[in-house]
């Protein structure tokens, strides 16, 4: 899968996490930082960061075991539960290392 779409579909997940969990009135964060280069590989530091519920310490222990069923957002919407997973497979697809 090219990278473009590998990233494309992290942003998109993250953000859609940030809409589901942050309630009417709230903020959501988006930066995207260009940093060093390597040859024809470049790098940027991306953050989505919000002023949602957050993730509870028990589900954050968790949440890459298995298939954790998602919580319910803040206007009652439900998900499929593999945001995160897609995200996590994804940076280790782009990295070739696992993430934690």
């Amino acid at each position: 899968m090219p990278m473009r779409i590998c990233l494309k579909s992290i942003i998109q997940n993250l953000l859609s996490n940030a809409i589901k969990f942050t309630r009417k009135g709230g903020d959501i964060y988006i930066s995207v930082n260009k940093l060093d280069s390597f040859g024809n590989m470049k790098m940027l530091q991306v953050v989505i960061r919000d002023t949602g519920v957050g993730i509870t310490d028990d589900l954050m222990n968790n949440i890459f075991k298995d298939h954790v069923q998602s919580s319910p957002g803040t206007e009652r919407e439900y998900g499929s539960g593999l945001g995160l997973l897609l995200v996590k497979e994804f940076i280790e697809k782009m990295e070739d290392k696992s993430v934690s």
